[in-house]
């Protein structure tokens, strides 16, 4: 009666584990069981890397411009404004430094001829009681000095005319103001022959330039 009994409750769990379980297809019989994988004991978890990152390169600084030294010397001064400092005969033109005189003569095609350059002194620009340094400038030839006097705040030029005729000329003064050239030009006037002709500027001039030198034609103003 037991046994009966036991069987008959065997048969009825049995009878109920198929209703709950779903019917089994093809595709899920053909499936491999999964297998187990325990996991590891107190496994620590898995290290993940950060990821790599290119180097960053600094920014390219430019070079600056280096800055210009300032000018120690009036001739570096000079020259940084493109001038050219010298005592000199171009282009058919006479530049004459502070301080100098220039001797030349003519030519009839080539214009002013450079004889010499000197150095000296103006009467005008001497203190009182000295005389000047430079002498007549000789027959044939042409001579133009520029000097400066400090204590008269003056600048002086005095030209000597060896010729035996008249001549005329083209006069440019140059200076220096705010560190900028500054050029002034004087009208023309005949230095009669043999003879001598001064002016004087209240300004610093540096250098001056004559130009379009020759004998002066009949009814050229004389210079006074």
């Amino acid at each position: 009666m037991r046994a009966g009994l036991l069987l008959s409750l065997l048969l009825a769990g049995a009878a109920q584990a198929q209703e709950a379980a779903p019917p089994m297809s093809l595709d899920d019989f053909l499936k491999p069981e999964p297998a187990a994988v325990a996991p590891a004991a107190d496994a620590p978890p898995p290290e993940t890397a950060p990821p790599e990152t290119a180097p960053t390169e600094p920014p390219a600084v430019e070079p600056q411009p280096a800055e210009p030294a300032k000018p120690k010397t009036l001739v570096e001064a000079l020259t940084a404004v493109g001038f050219d400092p010298k005592t000199k005969v171009e282009s058919g033109a006479v530049q004459v430094m502070q301080g100098q005189r220039a001797l030349f003569h003519l030519e009839a095609k080539a214009g002013p001829v450079l004889y010499a350059i000197e150095t000296g002194k103006l009467g005008a620009a001497q203190p009182e009681g000295q005389a000047e340094t430079y002498k007549g400038s000789g027959a044939g030839r042409i001579g133009v000095a520029l000097d400066s006097s400090p204590a008269k705040r003056q600048t002086f030029m005095k030209v000597w005319n060896g010729l035996a005729r008249p001549v005329t000329f083209e006069l440019e003064l140059a200076a220096i103001r705010n560190g900028q050239l500054m050029r002034r030009k004087i009208e023309a006037c005949a230095v009669p022959a043999g003879g001598v002709h001064s002016q004087a500027w209240p300004d610093p001039i540096i250098a001056l330039t004559v130009s379009k030198v020759a004998l002066a034609a009949k009814g050229a103003t004389p210079c006074t």
